[in-house]
């Protein structure tokens, strides 16, 4: 028979520096591992089991696998982490360009996570700079809005294509220079207005000259407006995190501070607890970025029904200051419940309740308590 065992690449050909290794699989090598003129498998044992030639495929009974399902060194030290394994895949095939795998080491879905939302932002800064330049992106960084940034941008680089032969060459363009110059200074209109004709007065070499000076001018205050607009962006964040600081201080005061949420219901730490943990966890985030909590999220999926109970309850208890008719409705449910079993109960001619003279559940030495013998 024609040996056509080596003919291309087989999914179990191991190549030539790869050997069986008999001790994983319980079983001696042959000396005779040549080929068998019969075509049939060598068998070993008495029971049956063989070691097939090198031109058959290497088969791994199921004693061979644990219960999990992996081999039998699957729980070994030298098992592979799943997360560390697909975090190469992902940087092999690069989708991770900015991981440095010698220096990130993936033991869980945390470190997974870590690893994305890293390269996420490395992303989306990339694409800032690609698009704005490192001092675009610094400003969006600081605060500055797209649309603000931009229109910084288009600024600087009209004044920036304005040149000195351009200024020479057209007059009116040197008196608008000159006239902007002079109301970014903080002048009115007429005033700046009649410190330009003056210039014009003193005749075109004179505007030429002011015009040029008055676009050094336009350009450093166009830098200073953009630094101006970065500090007050981050003085605002600065005041945003010490007003959410308060209000939450706030919060905890008010959670924490009280024995009764509402009046003549005890609140434990446990609940307290719980009220607090559910008006700061988000639970998802809106189309918009908001995140919600999980109340917030429950009105968002069903804004109709949440709100009218939300209404029902604010009006039955007057604006959430008088919650007497609910616990009211509650005691009359536990009212209604103990005249029902009362008319359940039948009496003697004495109006005695019958269960009072059965010995066997009531003991009259005990008084009024029901013998529990």
């Amino acid at each position: 028979m024609e040996d056509t065992t080596n003919d291309g690449m087989s999914l179990f050909d191991m190549g030539e520096d790869i050997q069986l290794n008999f001790d994983d699989l319980g079983l001696e090598p042959d000396d005779n591992t040549g080929d068998n003129p019969d075509d049939k498998p060598i068998t070993g044992d008495d029971d049956g089991a063989g070691v097939p030639d090198s031109g058959q495929e290497n088969v791994i009974s199921e004693d061979n696998i644990n219960p999990d399902g992996e081999g039998d060194d699957a729980d070994g030290d030298d098992t592979p982490n799943i997360y560390s394994s697909f975090t190469k895949v992902l940087s092999e095939q690069g989708l991770l360009p900015d991981l440095d795998l010698s220096k990130t080491n993936v033991e869980d879905v945390d470190g997974l996570t870590e690893v994305l939302k890293t390269q996420i932002d490395a992303q989306a800064k990339n694409y800032i700079i690609d698009k704005l330049g490192e001092d675009g992106f610094n400003a969006i960084e600081k605060g500055v809005t797209l649309q603000e940034y931009q229109q910084h941008q288009s600024t600087m680089d009209t004044f920036e294509s304005i040149t000195e032969d351009l200024i020479t060459e057209d007059i009116e363009l040197s008196k608008r220079l000159i006239y902007q110059d002079l109301i970014n200074q903080g002048l009115s209109e007429s005033k700046a207005s009649r410190y330009l004709q003056k210039s014009i007065d003193l005749g075109d070499d004179s505007v030429i000259e002011d015009a040029k000076e008055a676009l050094g001018s336009l350009k450093e205050y166009e830098a200073r407006r953009l630094e101006q607009v970065q500090a007050q962006r981050a003085q605002e964040y600065q005041n945003a995190i010490k007003e959410q600081e308060k209000l939450d201080n706030d919060l905890k005061n008010y959670i924490y501070g009280k024995d009764e949420l509402i009046k003549g219901a005890k609140v434990s730490k446990g609940m307290q607890d719980k009220i607090y943990e559910s008006m700061n966890k988000t639970v998802a985030i809106a189309p918009d970025g908001t995140r919600l909590n999980g109340l917030m999220q429950a009105r968002q999926n069903n804004p109709i029904e949440f709100d009218t109970k939300l209404y029902y309850l604010y009006e039955l208890t007057n604006g959430f200051s008088d919650f007497s008719k609910i616990s009211t409705k509650s005691a009359s449910k536990a009212t209604s419940d103990l005249e029902r079993s009362l008319r359940n109960t039948s009496f003697n001619h004495d109006g005695q309740a019958n269960y009072l003279s059965d010995s066997e559940s009531y003991d009259s030495s005990f008084g009024d308590f029901l013998h529990l013998d």
